[in-house]
């Protein structure tokens, strides 16, 4: 299964093992060092587009970092399907995954590297202004950053730009936008593909919505209102996180870690309504004013008279929350970053906790008596999972798979194995019993007998296009294929019965932003984070374990943290007004927001970045 095209005459095959990226628009394919971008419905106005975009020279004037179309891409008639482009370091994160606090602690983010960031990114989108380019669609989603943990600091970051297809230039008009980072004066627009509608004006809006969003995690009009809900009525009505009107997140970084010059631009924009561009000597004054704090290591400007991060810690109140009549313990306080937590099928709770270059790993029960078993010292970041007494280590930046016996005090190394990877990430799950992985194009499912890893293939799957996720409830395994622009999801029984997913696909200009299949104990659901004309919404499909459609429900996501909530804690949650089911209430107030939920045979367990707590249930929940 391939696809053909032309560039320069000479014909070239793409596989769908080299697929990219599908978004809304059309399909991103890898050519070596080089990139190919062809449309799903390609259209007279991409191929004019494209053409006057090289009879005004673009391709030349553009930075080296702005990725913009290099060679037209034809098919067998002659017709313009898409085109060549350099292609995405290896290592490039969209800025949007800087936005979260977990993010900040797993790259070793500093604020001294985002105003790097956001500094060059300011002097590129001078340039394309002064060429009488307009990006319009400015985002956190196409502006991307190479972040590796731990080695790159802050003159080493760099930025690439994305979607210049999409920049607006004569009479061509940006023909999508984000509502996020959209100029509220724009909201009545319908359809921005009939003219163009942005301006630079609008540009320095987004970017500095990006700024803020990044360097504080929480949107200018994030944070909670009782009267205007949404994002789109605190934009209109210009209430911003400045007033105090609105709720500031507890996750997010304190305002007073800004200077008083930026904060007082900031106010000008998002409270007054001001259209400013954003001075650069703000983001070098910023940059010149900074400290860290001695004890957490946060940066703030030197002239707070203290750390405004360790203030705010200090002034939280911890009190246990009353749920169905119980009261959330707390079972581990670290002082450390808790890593991954597992909860094992006979309720016996694992953690990875990481204090400096450390990684321990604590067993507890809910009583909280624990052991802890110290695993190595590690300047990378990893991702771990559990089965059993095993676990399994995966560094960010490879696709080998370490699994480590822990049942005794001195670790045991079981295995070293490669795996598949998707989307720059290696393919791995766990289930209660079982290690999943994939080996050239087959499903491997491994468990350790008398101390050695035993592997059976159970399935085909696609080289570099399949996902897999598992059950920590029992052996089951979902997961889904992406063959070109098209997901085939599918779940695997504990004896190997593989069922097709009925999930619908995506409609025409609809992009899959993340997909998860999250298991309970008597149901699967995918989930699907779903762009469509700017907007995010939640598409969940729930099955019961034979494969078989139970319910379905779509929901719109106002932020970002609403987005880790429903994904990370499926089918917990706090939000109000949710159908139910699928999901099930939790009544927690401020101390379960913002955490992960992880169900127990007992109760919940809830995890933050330092604290595991457990809440014992009265009544069982599904």
């Amino acid at each position: 299964m391939a696809r053909h095209i032309f560039i320069d005459s000479n014909q070239i095959t793409l596989p769908a093992s080299q697929l990219i990226q599908s978004g809304g628009e059309g399909l991103v394919f890898s050519l070596g060092r080089k990139a190919v971008k062809l449309y799903h419905q390609p259209q007279k106005l991409h191929q004019d587009k494209l053409i006057d975009w090289e009879r005004h020279g673009y391709r030349t004037l553009l930075p080296s970092h702005v990725l913009g179309p290099e060679k037209l891409a034809l098919d067998e008639h002659g017709s313009v399907i898409g085109y060549l482009m350099a292609r995405l370091p290896e290592d490039s994160k969209p800025l949007k995954q800087l936005s979260t606090l977990n993010a900040w602690k797993a790259q070793k983010l500093l604020k001294r590297d985002v105003a790097s960031i956001f500094l060059a990114a300011h002097a590129a989108l001078t340039h394309l202004h002064q060429i009488g380019l307009i990006v319009g669609d400015l985002n956190d989603q196409n502006i991307y950053s190479p972040l590796p943990a731990g080695r790159g600091r802050a003159n080493q970051l760099g930025i690439q730009w994305i979607d210049v297809d999409s920049f607006q230039f004569g009479g061509h008009p940006c023909p999508v936008a984000m509502e996020a980072f959209l100029d509220p004066s724009l909201y009545s627009i319908k359809d921005f593909s009939l003219q163009p509608c942005f301006s630079r004006d609008s540009d320095w809006y987004a970017f500095q919505v990006m700024l803020l969003k990044t360097l504080l995690l929480v949107h200018p009009y994030g944070g909670s209102h009782h009267q205007q809900k949404s994002l789109r009525a605190r934009a209109s009505a210009q209430t911003s996180i400045f007033s105090g009107s609105v709720t500031y997140p507890q996750l997010a970084h304190p305002i007073e870690s800004l200077t008083d010059e930026i904060l007082h631009h900031f106010f000008q924009v998002f409270e007054e309504g001001r259209r400013l561009p954003f001075p650069a000597r703000l983001l070098h004054n910023y940059q010149s004013a900074l400290t860290a704090c001695a004890h957490c290591g946060f940066q703030y400007p030197a002239s707070r008279k203290s750390c405004p991060n360790c203030k705010r810690q200090s002034q939280i109140v911890r009190r246990p929350k009353a749920i169905h009549g119980s009261a959330a313990r707390t079972l581990l306080d670290s002082e450390g970053t808790i890593e991954a937590v597992h909860v094992g099928s006979g309720g016996k709770i694992s953690a990875i906790i990481r204090s400096g270059d450390r990684y321990t790993l604590f067993r507890m029960d809910t009583a909280g008596s624990q052991h802890q078993v110290g695993l190595f010292d590690g300047g990378d970041d990893y991702r771990f999972a559990l089965f059993g007494d095993n676990l399994v280590v995966n560094s960010v930046s490879g696709s080998q798979l370490l699994l480590l016996d822990t049942s005794k005090q001195a670790l045991k190394q079981l295995a070293l194995i490669e795996t598949a990877s998707f989307k720059g990430s290696a393919v791995f799950a766990t289930s209660a019993n079982y290690l999943y992985r994939i080996a050239g194009s087959w499903l491997m499912r491994g468990s350790v007998r008398d101390g050695k890893l035993v592997e059976d293939p159970i399935s085909t799957v696609h080289k570099q296009q399949t996902q897999l996720f598992a059950s920590a409830h029992s052996d089951m395994i979902g997961g889904f294929h992406r063959v070109f622009a098209e997901y085939q999801f599918f779940m695997i029984s504990p004896d190997g019965v593989c069922t097709e997913l009925d999930v619908p696909p995506l409609l025409l200009g609809e992009s899959e932003k993340e997909t998860v299949i999250s298991f309970g104990h008597r149901s699967a659901a995918v989930l699907r984070v779903v762009i469509k004309e700017g907007r995010s919404r939640l598409d969940i499909n729930e099955f019961n374990l034979k494969g078989q459609p139970l319910r379905s429900c779509s929901i719109n996501l106002e932020s970002e943290g609403m987005i880790g909530q429903l994904l990370e804690s499926y089918p917990y949650t706090t939000q109000p007004g949710l159908p139910a089911p699928p999901f099930v209430s939790v009544p927690l107030a401020a101390e379960l927001a913002g955490s992960r939920i992880v169900s127990h045979p007992q109760g919940l367990v809830l995890q933050n970045s330092r604290r595991l707590s457990f809440i014992p249930l009265t009544k069982q929940v599904s």
